[in-house]
């Protein structure tokens, strides 16, 4: 059962504070900062970016921004010399000295994706307010800022030919439908990376909407994780505790640079 994250606070915040290691991750969008109408206009404040910063450099602390936007744009919106950063829903990764990889042969994927491509961008520049992000290895269609006709519409057409690719997947997020490559996901990154670096780390892994709840998922079989839904507390999630708003998920992440700090 999930329960509000502060009524459980005294508890939580021990053992965050306590944990010899710590895995802090972080969604980006909808839980750094506010979903906005496009997602160039979502930059999160100097303040986040100054505690993320401070946070990634404490010792025993591996923090990580994670997000369906490709490694890339990261790097524009947060301090990534400081971070780990997991872009693509977790098919990349990019440590904090510059190292990168990919779960999947980006050339190969972007390639298949073609024909959704050319007939998802058709669709978008006939219907105002639609529009198609082409991350190369998958494809967004966003429809916040369309008619609910037509966003119902497209829909229903991007969602009908992802459906015939072999190789991809498609979900649904806050007013997005997204087709990215099989084989990885949120969980599987988070889980693969506290292997690598930290395995025997706490993991706080802090996210509000559908490609979260893989994180949160993948997590449940660590008895001692800290998994956080940011948002309406009416969906149902995997998660162990909720927030109400970004405010919240942004006042933990001052909360956790605070109590690290007094550790180190």
């Amino acid at each position: 059962m999930t329960k509000p994250l502060w009524e459980s606070w005294a508890e939580i915040e021990t053992s965050l504070m306590t944990a010899d290691s710590l895995l802090a991750c972080f969604d980006y969008d909808g839980t750094l900062t506010p979903i906005v109408s496009t997602p160039e206009e979502a930059i999160a404040t100097p303040q986040v970016r100054g505690a993320l910063r401070e946070l990634g450099s404490l010792e025993g602390v591996v923090a990580v921004v994670v997000s369906g936007r490709p490694v890339k744009q990261l790097l524009e919106l947060v301090p990534g010399e400081a971070l780990w950063l997991i872009g693509h829903h977790g098919l990349c990764v990019r440590s904090p000295d510059g190292e990168e990889s990919s779960m999947v042969d980006e050339e190969t994927a972007t390639k298949a994706l073609e024909p959704l491509r050319e007939i998802g961008q058709r669709v978008a520049d006939a219907s105002p307010g639609l529009r198609l992000e082409d991350k190369g290895s998958g494809l967004a269609m966003h429809t916040r800022n369309a008619s609910r006709l037509a966003a119902k519409d497209a829909a229903e057409l991007f969602c009908d030919e992802a459906q015939k690719l072999q190789g991809f997947s498609l979900f649904r997020g806050k007013e997005v439908y997204e087709v990215k490559p099989v084989g990885f996901d949120r969980g599987q990154a988070i889980l693969a990376l506290r292997e690598k670096v930290a395995p025997e780390a706490l993991v706080l892994y802090v996210g509000d909407d559908t490609p979260d709840e893989d994180a949160f998922r993948g997590l449940l079989d660590l008895p001692d994780s800290v998994t956080v839904k940011v948002g309406d507390g009416t969906i149902e999630t995997a998660a162990r505790y909720r927030v109400d708003d970004t405010h919240d998920a942004v006042d933990l992440l001052r909360r956790l640079r605070a109590l690290r700090g007094k550790k180190g």
